[in-house]
C-alpha cells in the first residue's frame, strides 16, 4: 500500500489490541504538518492514559493488514447528551507497517532495511542518464551503475543502488524519468529491532544532508526479515514535528569531492562523532529543518549548539586551581582597602568558571581562519554582544537587531559546518 504523504487523508477501519485481540472501530487521520493520529471510541479505562506499543488493523483493501507501532495518548474527549456519553481517545502514531499484522515486538526484527531517497540523486555526482544529441534526434541512454558497498560500524554494513524508473503520462509522447538512491542498512549481527535501523538511518541522513546541501527525506522504507530477500514489509515513519524541506547552505568543499574510499571513511567518522556528540548534531540539523521564522530564535539555537559542542569537546568549565588562584589574587592585589579585599574573598569559591566568552574562544580557536587571537576576539565579541542585546531587548525588536541576528546566523552556520569537517578530519582522510 502506497500512501501519498503530501496530502491529508482519513481512513476508518477496525483496530485490534494484541493483548486481548479485541477490535475497536477507529479512525486514523493524517496531516502533513502534524503527523498521524488515531481516534478510538469507548476504550477500556486501562488504555486511556497509557502508551500502546503495538496495535494491528485491517485497512481498506483485499483485505490489507497493517501494524501500528509506538502509539502515544494525547487527549480524551466526551460527547453526547444526558441519555448517553461517548468517550473518544486520541493517540499520536509514530510508525505503521503496511502489509503485515505482527503478533508482538519479537517479530519487529529484521536482517536489512532499505531506505529509498527519490529526491537525492546528485550526491555521488554519478548520473546514470546521458542524452547525446544527433543531427536529427535526441537519444536517451540509461546506464546501469554497479552498487556501492561498504561498512558503517561494528554492527551494520551498507549498500547503495542508483535506480531509474519512468512513466508515460496520458495523452503525451513524453516519458518522465526519475532517478533515485536506495540506501540499504544490513545487519552483521542477525536480526535487529527496527529502532536500531531507524536510528542509524537518522545519522546517515544527516550526513547526506550535509553532503548534498539540502533537506532529504525517505520516500519509501522496506524492511526485510529473510536473508533471501523474498519477504519484505513497507514501513512509514510519521514525523510529529514540522519539517519544511528547504535548501541548506552548500558545503562545496565536501559535496563534489566524492570517491568510494573517502565516502566510506568520512561516513564512518561521521557516525563515530555523532555517537560522541549526539546533542550537538541533533541541535544543528533540527535547527535547519524546523520551520523557525525568527532569525533571533535561529541565532539562539545555533548559539546553544556551539555551547553543546563546547561541553563535549572541553567538558570542564572550571579553571585549573593554580590558574584560578593566580587570577583571583591578581584581582585582590588591585584593591587598596583591606575591607574590599575581605569582601571579594567571600566570592573566591563561587566564580571559578569559564565565561561564555572564554568557552566560545576555545571552540573558535580550532578554525584556521580564526587562529589569530585578534580576529578571534573580534568574532567572539560580536557573538556575545549580539546575544546580550537580544537578552535586554524590549518587546519591540528593532529591524537592526533582526538584520544583525540574520547575518550572525549565517556566520554561525558556516562556522558549525567547519567544526563538523574539522571533527571528521575530512582533510586527512
Amino acid at each position: 500500500m502506497s500512501l501519498d504523504l503530501t496530502n491529508p487523508f482519513i481512513i476508518t477501519e477496525e483496530f485490534f489490541f494484541l493483548d486481548t485481540n479485541e477490535g475497536y472501530r477507529g479512525t486514523i487521520t493524517y496531516d502533513p504538518t502534524k503527523g498521524l493520529f488515531l481516534s478510538l471510541k469507548d476504550l477500556p479505562l486501562s488504555y486511556q492514559h497509557s502508551s500502546i506499543k503495538i496495535m494491528t488493523c485491517i485497512l481498506d483493501g483485499d483485505p490489507y493488514s497493517g501494524t501500528l507501532v509506538n502509539i502515544i495518548p494525547q487527549t480524551s474527549v466526551f460527547s453526547g447528551n444526558r441519555d448517553g456519553l461517548t468517550r473518544t481517545n486520541s493517540f499520536v502514531v509514530d510508525l505503521v507497517f503496511f502489509g503485515k499484522r505482527f503478533s508482538g515486538e519479537k517479530e519487529l526484527l529484521f536482517n536489512k532495511v532499505r531506505f529509498v531517497y527519490s529526491n537525492f540523486r546528485e550526491w555521488l555526482n554519478k548520473p546514470n542518464i546521458s542524452i547525446p544529441y544527433t543531427e536529427r534526434d535526441k537519444i536517451v541512454t540509461i546506464n546501469k551503475l554497479p552498487p556501492i558497498k561498504g561498512n558503517l560500524d561494528d554492527i551494520f554494513d551498507f549498500q547503495i543502488d542508483i535506480e531509474t524508473w519512468g512513466s508515460f503520462p496520458k495523452e503525451s509522447f513524453d516519458i518522465l524519468l526519475k532517478q533515485g538512491v536506495t540506501f540499504t542498512i544490513i545487519s552483521k549481527k542477525g536480526k535487529l529491532s527496527i529502532s536500531k535501523y531507524l536510528q542509524m538511518n537518522k545519522i546517515v541522513k544527516y550526513f547526506f544532508m550535509f553532503l548534498q546541501g539540502r533537506y532529504v527525506s525517505e520516500e519509501n522504507i522496506f524492511c526485510e526479515d529473510q536473508d533471501n530477500c523474498s519477504s519484505s514489509v513497507e514501513l512509514v515513519q510519521f514525523y510529529r514535528r514540522t519539517i519544511i524541506p528547504k535548501k541548506l547552505e552548500q558545503n562545496e568543499k565536501f559535496k563534489h569531492a566524492y570517491n568510494v574510499f573517502k565516502f566510506e571513511k568520512s561516513l564512518q567518522k561521521w557516525i563515530g562523532k555523532y555517537n560522541e556528540m549526539p546533542d550537538f548534531f541533533d541541535r544543528f540539523f533540527e535547527n535547519m529543518m524546523k520551520d523557525i521564522q525568527s532569525p533571533i530564535d535561529r541565532f539562539e539555537n545555533l548559539y546553544q549548539t556551539i555551547l553543546s559542542y563546547q561541553n563535549y569537546k572541553f567538558p570542564s568549565t572550571i579553571r585549573p586551581k593554580e590558574e584560578y588562584t593566580t587570577f583571583f589574587n591578581l584581582i585582590q592585589n588591585k584593591l587598596e582597602s583591606e575591607e574590599d579585599k575581605q569582601f571579594v574573598e567571600r566570592f573566591r569559591s563561587l566564580v571559578n568558571l569559564f565565561s561564555p566568552r572564554q568557552q566560545m574562544d576555545k571552540v573558535f580557536a580550532q578554525m584556521d581562519y580564526l587562529k589569530v587571537k585578534k580576529d578571534r576576539d573580534s568574532y567572539v565579541n560580536n557573538v556575545i554582544e549580539l546575544r546580550n542585546r537580544i537578552e535586554h531587548a524590549t518587546e519591540n525588536i528593532s529591524p537592526t537587531l533582526l538584520a544583525d541576528a540574520s547575518r550572525m546566523e549565517y556566520n554561525l552556520n558556516s562556522l558549525i559546518s567547519g567544526l563538523i569537517l574539522f571533527e571528521i578530519e575530512y582533510d586527512k582522510l
